[in-house]
C-alpha cells in the first residue's frame, strides 16, 4: 500500500514540476503562456487587417455608387 502512495506522490511532484517549468521557465526562455499570447496577438493583427480591408472596400463601393448614381440602400 505505501508503494501506491509513493507512486501517486511522485506523479504529483512530476506534474507540478512540468507545470512550473511551463509557467515559469528559465530566464530568457519563453513560457507556454507567452507562446499563446504571441499567437493571439498575431491573430488579432490579421483580424484588424481584414477588418480594415473590408472597410476600405465598403468606402470604395459607396464612392463608386455615389459616382455612378446607384442607390446603395436598395430602396426606390
Amino acid at each position: 500500500m505505501p508503494d501506491n502512495h509513493d507512486e501517486k506522490l511522485d506523479r504529483i511532484l512530476t506534474d507540478t514540476a512540468q507545470i512550473k517549468a511551463a509557467l515559469w521557465p528559465d530566464p530568457n526562455q519563453p513560457g507556454v503562456l507567452t507562446k499563446y499570447d504571441e499567437r493571439l496577438d498575431e491573430l488579432e493583427d490579421w483580424r484588424s487587417t481584414i477588418n480594415g480591408g473590408v472597410r476600405i472596400l465598403g468606402f470604395l463601393w459607396a464612392g463608386l455608387a455615389a459616382l455612378f448614381g446607384f442607390h446603395v440602400s436598395g430602396g426606390k
